[in-house]
């Protein structure tokens, strides 16, 4: 998750130049099946590749959740653990049916180790369930313009609802990393109150 996140980072705050947009099979050789580089400030697409494609996004999806609780949450609630926050799968913290964590340390968790149990408190603590909190995601996701987005879970694990398959677009995680980047409490190391990147 340190590495996604750190790509993406890069690719936002890397250009801010005028160049014209570059199609993948123009002059670059990726691996990956998707991929989008934006500029942060106009949200001019800058290099595209299959970016529109809908696909699994997995541990990206923590970034939004991340965003979404920062907005919408008191950092230092506590909440507590459910049977099935504590019933999640590996990447997980371990936590407890009935434990209590403050809700920024759930984030630390959430977005450097991508513990898919901390993901499930937050969604749990923001919004009673995790179906209500999709509900949430999906319309913040919208609001950002990032319609071709479908949340079914806080963490990203593969699940489908009658709305479709857990789902995202390149272009799509590129408009909410836009919306994260702007947002100063996203960026701040809440324990040393310096920026995450600097």
């Amino acid at each position: 998750m340190k590495k996604i996140f750190c790509v993406i980072w890069s690719l936002f705050l890397c250009l801010q130049l005028g160049f014209h947009t570059v199609r993948a099979d123009d002059t670059l050789k990726l691996y990956a099946k998707s991929a989008i580089l934006m500029d942060a400030g106009s949200g001019r697409v800058l290099f595209d590749k299959s970016g529109k494609s809908k696909m699994p996004n997995a541990s990206t999806t923590k970034i939004l959740t991340c965003l979404y609780i920062i907005k919408h949450c008191n950092l230092e609630e506590e909440a507590t653990v459910s049977k099935n926050a504590a019933a999640q799968p590996q990447v997980h913290l371990g936590a407890r049916a009935g434990e209590k964590y403050k809700v920024k340390d759930l984030l630390y968790g959430l977005m450097l180790e991508s513990y898919n149990d901390c993901a499930v408190i937050l969604a749990e603590h923001a919004a009673g369930s995790t179906e209500n909190f999709a509900k949430k995601l999906n319309a913040e996701a919208r609001s950002y313009g990032a319609k071709s987005t479908h949340f079914v879970t806080p963490n990203g694990l593969d699940r489908t609802d009658k709305n479709g398959i857990h789902s995202t677009t390149a272009y799509d995680l590129a408009l909410i990393m836009k919306q994260c980047i702007k947002n100063k409490e996203f960026l701040v190391d809440h324990q040393s109150q310096k920026p995450f990147f600097s």
